[in-house]
């Protein structure tokens, strides 16, 4: 229904429930998911070896009980009844130890978690959760107790009741299952260790990426101008004027500038776009772009590199020609060299939907607009004087630390109109750090699982060795 509604030079048309879904959900964050599930999984195989070669030592401890028991004329069927009998006692009860763990830690995850992380408060130990956390107490106690009642049935009733025999339940093949199992252990907390250490590796390189803006000494402040108030472009011009000589004005502020979407803060919208003065693309294969609003002092307060010709100036506004200022990727994609961009003009919708036909005058560089580890994407600016915005981020350099001019920022907005509500207010490291929070996070629990992987391995290595010096010993 949307794409005969809406015909475009696509038929995949990209909805918001779509963007829901796909974007929000899925990407990075679905791939991220799969990965610490099966973190979570070798975790639970470590622990199950573990269980398994403690419980094998626990039943060779026990083969002159074992022994009795068979001479007496209990048969193997009763004997795998009692030792998986007291397995699922024992996982029955380190479940219940794990369930009030996971509640503590699962309101503590909530607290350090990123808020990016979709629906991450609303996590809660439900009724699934604990059918979960049942079912996998109940196979770990079958599993790890597995080994153990098919040891039991080897077991050599002679050598087993000669009192302090040192080869009493060690036959060759029980001692054979448990070095398989120590081994197990090891080269599972081995992959974890070096996937936690490929992930802490990946998030130094993401942070340590040229954004192609300098983040030092800047504030941001978010604002929407509300609609009855500024219902005309003459109206949002005037108030966001006001408000940037407002700002230089406090003694310390270098510059003020505007944009919609800061580096960091994600993207605006994206449409198709073609060049006029290229062929006309297919209907199938028009390209798209990421686009933004910017006036004539941003580039210069966040330091984004000119490329080639200009940025906006006081000169561009309405009723002159409608100009636009690219960034080095649409560039290179669409005439190889960013020279070759000036005086051309892009055609905003491309060639088969209408839309404003804009002059480039200018080629900046590629700023880390989604995130810093984002892939860099085509983008073009409108010139906010010839296109205002109510939706801008006011951005404003300032001498020291940004952090200073925050109660400076909100009485100047407040002074201006005091109905106008700032969406939000941090420094511009802030904003862009936050967009690694995602990988902070994941990489925090992968660290932890991974820690943990080494403490149940070792141990498990622990007490499957002390067993054998002892074995050894007598």
């Amino acid at each position: 229904r949307l794409a005969l509604s809406d015909p475009g030079p696509e038929d995949d048309h990209r909805s918001y429930v779509g963007y829901l879904a796909q974007d929000m959900t899925g990407g990075e964050l679905r791939t991220m998911l799969f990965i610490l599930t099966g973190a979570v999984g070798l975790v639970l195989l470590i622990a199950c070896a573990n269980v398994a070669s403690l419980l094998l030592v626990r039943s060779t401890a026990r083969a002159r009980e074992i022994a009795v028991r068979e001479a007496i004329g209990a048969g193997r069927p009763r004997l795998a009844r009692q030792l998986l009998t007291e397995n699922l006692v024992l996982a029955a009860i380190g479940g219940a130890l794990g369930l009030l763990l996971a509640a503590w830690c699962l309101r503590t995850l909530i607290l350090i978690g990123p808020h990016s992380i979709p629906r991450l408060t609303d996590a809660t130990l439900d009724l699934p959760a604990l059918l979960f956390a049942t079912v996998i107490s109940i196979l770990v106690g079958l599993l790890a107790g597995l080994a153990p009642v098919l040891d039991a049935g080897r077991v050599d009733l002679i050598t087993a009741l000669k009192e302090g025999s040192p080869t009493a339940g060690t036959g060759k093949r029980g001692q054979g299952f448990r070095n398989v199992l120590v081994i197990a252990e090891v080269a599972i907390t081995l992959v974890l260790a070096f996937a936690s250490g490929l992930l802490i590796r990946s998030l130094i390189t993401a942070q340590n990426v040229n954004p192609g803006f300098d983040p030092h000494h800047l504030l941001t402040i978010e604002l929407q101008l509300p609609g009855p108030r500024y219902k005309s472009n003459d109206s949002v011009r005037h108030y966001y004027a006001q408000l940037s000589q407002s700002l230089r004005s406090e003694p310390g502020v270098e510059d003020v500038g505007l944009v919609t979407a800061p580096p960091g803060g994600g993207d605006r919208g994206d449409f198709w776009y073609s060049i006029l003065e290229k062929p006309t693309p297919p209907r199938d294969d028009v390209p798209l772009a990421l686009f933004n609003f910017a006036d004539a002092n941003y580039f210069r307060v966040a330091r984004i590199r000119v490329i080639a010709g200009r940025v906006f100036k006081d000169a561009d506004r309405a009723g002159t020609t409608p100009v636009t200022v690219i960034n080095e990727d649409l560039a290179r994609r669409a005439f190889a060299e960013p020279q070759l961009a000036l005086g051309k003009h892009l055609k905003v919708g491309g060639p088969y939907v209408d839309g404003p036909e804009l002059e480039i005058v200018g080629v900046v560089a590629n700023t880390s607009q989604e995130s810093l580890d984002a892939t860099k994407a085509p983008m073009f600016y409108y010139a906010f004087s010839q296109n205002p915005n109510p939706f801008m981020v006011v951005m404003a350099r300032t001498q020291g630390d940004p952090a200073q001019w925050m109660n400076a920022a909100r009485r100047r907005v407040s002074e201006l109109d005091r109905n106008i509500p700032i969406l939000s207010l941090q420094t511009a490291e802030d904003w862009l750090g936050a967009t690694l929070d995602g990988r902070r996070f994941s990489t925090l629990l992968l660290g932890l699982f991974g820690a943990l992987a080494i403490v149940l391995a070792s141990v498990g290595i622990y007490g499957v060795l002390n067993y054998w010096v002892s074995a050894r010993q007598r």
